[in-house]
């Protein structure tokens, strides 16, 4: 994924098994950090702070920040973890290009 610095960065996720199927998102809570290379956390996102599920029951979800002028060019590094019950998964730590 790649966006230029100043324009907004919009991201929509599903969240599903490993065969496709989607996962129902009721009673979820989301999260989503980006990173800079330097360690400085550029978004730190969640539902109802800047995430909002789109369709539980579909497991989509989104995030869109307008603010990107001053995120550094070059790769920054994004986590998304899920929380339900007491129960914590996290997906594979993603790239984003700048």
């Amino acid at each position: 994924m790649t966006i230029k610095t100043g324009d907004t960065f919009q991201f929509t996720a599903a969240h599903t098994t490993t065969a496709g199927v989607a996962i129902d998102l009721t009673g979820y809570t989301i999260f989503l950090d980006l990173t800079a290379k330097d360690g400085t956390v550029l978004l730190d996102a969640a539902v109802g702070s800047g995430i909002t599920v789109t369709s539980a029951g579909d497991g989509l979800w989104e995030t869109a920040e307008t603010d990107t002028i001053a995120w550094p060019l070059g790769q920054i590094k994004f986590d998304i973890k899920y929380v339900t019950s007491g129960f914590v998964t996290h997906t594979e730590t993603g790239i984003l290009q700048v």
